[in-house]
């Protein structure tokens, strides 16, 4: 039997995987409409796009990250997750066996 951690952990992968492709489809899908990577936030606003830390009182962010940096960064996350979903696999092959 799969432990109940190594299924989250292996569901954690899938997630940030489909959370990655969803972000680069919505930011292709705002370049192509409006010619502009900047999503819309709730108000319907254009924004440029953010990267964070939420840690403590003053969460550490910087904003204005090129479309093109945070495309590069959400690459690199997706395809990490897919190495580990790799590994993850072999672990549970390992205990299924």
């Amino acid at each position: 039997m799969i432990s109940k951690e190594l299924c989250r952990q292996i569901y954690t992968c899938y997630d940030q995987i489909e959370r990655c492709d969803k972000l680069i489809s919505d930011m292709n899908e705002a370049i192509e409409k409006s010619g502009s990577s900047d999503l819309l936030d709730a108000f319907g606003s254009r924004k440029g796009l953010e990267l964070g830390i939420p840690s403590g009182n003053n969460s550490h962010r910087i904003v204005n990250v090129s479309p093109e940096m945070a495309i590069k960064v959400i690459l690199e996350h997706k395809e990490f997750n897919q190495r580990e979903l790799t590994r993850l696999n072999g672990h549970a092959q390992i205990q299924i066996s």
